[in-house]
């Protein structure tokens, strides 16, 4: 699906490109608009050019009559001077050279304006040529920006017409020097009159016209001169947009046939993608079809057994205190040396799983946290996992599993395949008539409240649903296409987690201590060696039916006497530590009330079972033993941090040192270390009351 997306944005970006190709001929039609535009403008510029030569024509026209009057101003003076014969010889024969001189003068004067129209012409070719390069150059720049041709064509257009004003300036000149010449003719005329009224004077207005001839002759060159430029820079300008515009219209006829061959290109390529997404589409429609398995395939690996090998069950029950003895025996042979008090704590914490469903081992490295639960599950007949919490777990998914969506599979972990095992029956390959011990090594390394806040809260319901049609609570697994596949949680089994004090860990949090009892290991006084040594005969699998068995309801084998002496402590913890703005709940009551029922002391003070005598655990010193451990296990953590130099502190730990010292003297010695810890805070560090035996 996220190929056909990227497919399908790929099939929009090639349709932008379309509507780019769709806006370039939008804007070459454009174009041809202003070149439309631009083609009147130089028919205008063409008709204007043609009005000025005819104009030029004109002037040409008005020049012709004085030269006829010239001419006739000479017929006059031969006729004048054949009447006078006798001072026109002399006049006749200076009139004939003045006439010869004047003509070699015209064909000097007509050879240096050919001389100089060709040298002209030469010099226009010449930049004409230049322009001509200029022109190439500039439409090699044109093709990139054909706006820039446009802009500098109406420039161009504009310099036209200011050298069209320049043009009329001069024609307008012209004029005036045509009133000038007009003004000459009319003072020749009347010198000729003169001239036949006063032969004296004819020489000097002879010569005299003669001169005005000349300065007109030379006063029309000047004039004419920036004309003739003038039409010459016209004539190169017509020919340069003539050439532009014929270039003009290749590159529009390239640029139509381009945008024809690549709107071909895209169609031709889009009809290809289209199969090929179609192609695309069709086979991982086929390889999901391929992909689509049932619940069953889906959850396999969930079902795959981790106990290949069983332990027989055994049919006898030897009792829970041979049971317990048995195995404190059995860890002595293997050299390992733990507290009897320390081995009946953990016990009896596993017993109460109901009331309080995580038990945490907690001490320096190297104490054997690790190994007690591991030896007690070997010697006592559980089977037992062993699950080592990472420092980046942070949801359920890192201690069950998680769902493959690639390979369309569940992918489960050890500790699932034990779990879904432990609620089978030994027929269908499961464990169901034992126990399961699940050890959570270092499960401070990660925030416990993240990875086992759901199964502690499913856990902790436990007791609740013991009436209801289901009796276990369940956790829901994500195995695909929103199914959830039900996990029951079994009772037989028992979790057990180790924590080290050190900066690598966290601490814990008042739900987690709420849910479980912290057992502190003591600080080793006596270091020793000891050989590797393997676990050998282990023992039978306890049945299941044997354990829950031994699991006595406080209600039952606890009298009321001490029952109201626990609650009593109890509320006077809770008033006391309500000093610091700290509390306990009623959990903590009630399974505190299961561990003194549940532990192997009290167990052994009390009767067989309730009579209707009422004969329960008596109000004698058996049962403290067992409360201490409560108190150091559950209220100890929860005074962590309080500062003993303040008043409240002070008020605080002084109420449950009187609490101490009324129903858990074994406590004393560790809560004054406690409260004289460095810094002023008070910190459970130590456990000499479990040595003290």
């Amino acid at each position: 699906r996220d190929e056909v997306s990227a497919l399908n944005r790929q099939v929009e970006r090639m349709e932008g490109e379309v509507e780019l190709a769709r806006r370039e001929v939008d804007n070459l039609e454009s174009l041809r608009t202003a070149n439309r535009k631009a083609r009147d403008l130089r028919q205008e510029l063409q008709r204007e050019k043609a009005e000025l030569v005819a104009e030029n024509a004109k002037l040409s026209a008005e020049i012709d009559p004085l030269r006829a009057r010239a001419e006739e101003a000479d017929r006059r003076q031969e006729k004048l001077a054949a009447e006078e014969v006798a001072v026109e010889q002399h006049l006749v024969q200076r009139l004939r050279e003045l006439e010869e001189e004047h003509r070699s003068r015209e064909e000097a004067r007509e050879e240096r304006l050919h001389l100089v129209e060709k040298t002209a012409y030469d010099q226009a070719t010449a930049k004409v040529g230049r322009e001509k390069d200029e022109l190439l150059t500039e439409l090699q720049r044109d093709k990139q920006s054909l706006s820039q041709a446009h802009e500098h064509a109406e420039r161009r257009l504009e310099s036209l017409q200011q050298e069209l004003q320049t043009v009329q300036g001069a024609q307008e000149e012209w004029e005036r020097q045509h009133t000038v010449r007009q003004e000459a003719a009319s003072d020749a005329e009347r010198r000729l009159l003169q001239a036949e009224e006063r032969e004296s004077r004819l020489r000097e207005t002879l010569l005299g016209l003669d001169e005005e001839v000349r300065e007109a002759e030379a006063n029309r060159e000047r004039t004419l001169e920036p004309v003739r430029q003038a039409l010459a820079e016209l004539r190169a300008e017509q020919a340069e947009l003539s050439g532009r515009i014929t270039l003009v219209r290749q590159e529009l006829t390239s640029l139509e046939d381009v945008h024809v061959q690549r709107v071909q290109e895209l169609q031709t390529l889009y009809e290809r993608e289209s199969a090929a997404y179609e192609g695309l589409i069709e086979r991982r429609q086929r390889e999901l079809d391929a992909l689509d398995t049932t619940v069953e395939e889906r959850v396999a690996s969930i079902h795959v057994p981790l106990f290949e090998e069983f332990r027989p069950v055994g049919n006898k029950d030897p009792g829970e205190k041979a049971w317990l003895d048995d195995i404190a025996e059995k860890i002595e042979e293997a050299e390992f040396r733990f507290p009897r008090r320390l081995l009946d704590a953990f016990h009896t914490s596993l017993k109460i799983s109901a009331w309080s469903p995580l038990t945490a081992l907690a001490g320096v490295s190297g104490t054997g946290k690790s190994e007690l639960p591991r030896l007690y599950a070997a010697y006592g007949g559980l089977h037992f996992v062993s699950v080592a919490v990472q420092p980046n777990w942070d949801s359920p998914q890192d201690i069950f599993g998680f769902f493959n969506y690639i390979d369309n599979r569940y992918k489960a972990t050890e500790l699932l395949r034990a779990l879904v095992q432990a609620n089978r029956s030994p027929e269908d390959g499961g464990i169901d008539d034992a126990l399961l011990l699940v050890l959570l090594d270092e499960m401070n390394l990660a925030r416990v409240e993240l990875y086992l806040s759901e199964l502690l809260s499913r856990l902790g319901t436990t007791r609740e649903m013991s009436g209801s049609a289901h009796s276990e609570p369940e956790v829901g697994l994500d195995v695909g296409r929103g199914e959830i596949h039900a996990l029951t949680l079994s009772s037989n089994v028992l979790y057990v987690g180790t924590m080290n004090e050190d900066e690598t860990t966290k601490s814990l949090s008042d739900k987690v201590l709420d849910r479980g009892n912290v057992l502190a290991f003591p600080r080793p006084r006596e270091l020793r060696s000891r050989p590797r040594t393997a676990i050998v005969h282990a023992a039978e699998a306890l049945s299941r039916q044997e354990w829950e068995g031994w699991v006595r309801e406080p209600s039952e084998w606890l009298g009321s006497e001490v029952r109201h002496a626990i609650q009593h402590s109890l509320d006077q913890v809770n008033e006391a530590l309500g000093h610091v703005q700290r509390a306990i709940g009623h959990r903590v009551m009630q399974a505190a009330e299961a561990y003194v029922a549940n532990h192997p002391k009290t167990v052994m003070s009390a009767p067989a079972k309730d009579d209707s005598s009422g004969d329960k655990v008596k109000a004698d010193t058996s049962w403290k033993r067992a409360f201490e451990d409560q108190l150091a296990q559950r209220i100890m953590p929860k005074l962590r941090g309080i500062d003993s130099k303040n008043a409240a502190g002070e008020r605080c730990l002084g109420a449950v040192r009187e609490v101490l010292q009324k129903n858990a003297e074994g406590l004393l010695e560790d809560f004054d270390l406690a409260r004289e810890a460095p810094g002023g805070l008070f910190v459970w560090h130590s456990s000499r009351y479990i040595d003290a035996e």
